[in-house]
């Protein structure tokens, strides 16, 4: 170019004959590139970037696997489990999609993963959300999905969720620290049975919690 930077073209160059046929000079068509190399760049990333979700993906499915195998206790108790996390982790993934992978607000988050568990709107609502409009990123957003299906199943087998008119609270909210944000989560249940004695097991909500989400 004129400023001097330099421009990807795609040249031709033809023969220009006079009448005997002989080649007296050339044709010379230079064709600016620069979008097609642009998009074809574009086209690598999104390739490599997709190759390492997809690995992600797997590493987190075989860790689903192997710590419902060490918990479930029998085939067919596995293969229910194993079936309901796989489903939370695409739940979780559809709507990463719908946002081009970016981000995606919690309030987003939380619709899709307490849907199957009475979801929070309407007069019979299971759930009240009370929080700013936060948004999370990919990462982030995985592992918080998880760990709310594996809050919202023990809250449907142990928890309030399983005696009628239980309910669940639950609240958010971000504030500065050194260096980034944190976000405050709170988890309460209520309406309830009473727990007289704590568990005998760490499942695999726990190890969730405690390892992957703090």
């Amino acid at each position: 170019r004129k400023d001097g930077s330099l421009v990807p073209v795609s040249l031709t160059v033809s023969p220009v004959r006079n009448a005997s046929g002989q080649i007296v000079g050339a044709s010379k068509i230079a064709r600016d590139v620069s979008e097609q190399r642009r998009a074809g760049e574009r086209q690598t990333l999104l390739t490599a970037e997709l190759n390492h979700r997809v690995m992600n993906t797997l590493a987190n499915v075989q860790s689903i696997a192997r710590q419902t195998r060490r918990t479930a206790g029998g085939l067919e108790r596995f293969a229910s489990v194993f079936e309901a996390r796989l489903l939370a982790l695409s739940r979780a993934h559809s709507a990463l999609s719908v946002s081009n992978w970016e981000s995606v607000a919690i309030a987003d988050l939380l619709a899709r993963m307490l849907e199957p568990f009475g979801g929070s709107d309407g007069d019979d609502a299971r759930f009240r959300l009370d929080g700013e409009d936060l948004v999370l990123p990919p990462n982030t957003f995985l592992m918080l999905a998880l760990a709310f299906h594996e809050l919202a199943t023990n809250a449907a087998k142990h928890g309030a969720l399983s005696q009628p008119g239980g309910a669940v609270d639950i609240r958010w909210n971000a504030f500065p620290v050194e260096g980034g944000t944190q976000v405050a989560l709170e988890w309460r249940e209520r309406g309830g049975p009473l727990i007289s004695t704590p568990p005998k097991r760490r499942g695999f909500g726990v190890r969730l919690l405690e390892r992957a989400v703090a």
